[in-house]
Formats: structure tokens, sequence, C-alpha cells
């Protein structure tokens, strides 16, 4: 098993950001343990959609037109990663 980072530009969405309806987009980046890259995205998307999940700023947002991008897959030597998330980045379109 190795580690990889696998970095997600999701767009276009129409989501209340500080009170407003905007039109954006995010990156995020899920760090995950898998045997190869394409495992890794797998593994990574499926976090993902819990994420999406879990976060109150897509409650009621329609991710049906969204375009899930795999920015970048890189192997990764440093698997605390995986136990401490980062956020979303988000930004207006």
């Amino acid at each position: 098993m190795a580690f990889f980072r696998v970095c997600f530009d999701v767009a276009p969405l129409d989501i209340a950001l500080e009170g407003m309806r905007t039109r954006c987009g995010f990156i995020k980046n899920l760090y995950v343990s898998a045997k190869s890259e394409a495992a890794a995205v797998t593994v990574a998307r499926a976090d993902l959609d819990l994420a999406l999940s879990r976060n109150s700023k897509f409650n009621g947002a329609d991710l049906s037109g969204a375009k899930f991008k795999v920015d970048e897959v890189e192997r990764s030597s440093n698997f605390l990663k995986i136990f401490r998330p980062e956020g979303f980045v988000f930004y207006k379109i």
C-alpha cells in the first residue's frame, strides 16, 4: 500500500456562501492509502462524497451539473495527512 494525495477541482456550483447564493467551485486535497493511482482516485472520490454529505454548505446544493475533475494525483510520503483532513478551498466563477 502507498499513500497518495488526490486533488479534486469541482465546478460549477450554485451554493450559499456567507448568506448569498454564489456561483463557485472548490478545490479539495484528499490523502488516501491505496495500491495504485487509479485505486487512490476511487477511494478519494468516495471520501469526497462523504465529506460533501457532512458539510452544511452543500445542504440543498445541486451537484448534478458539477464536474468532478481530478487535478493531480501524487504519491506522498506523509501518511499522517490521512488523519488530518484539509478543508474546501472555494473560488468564485
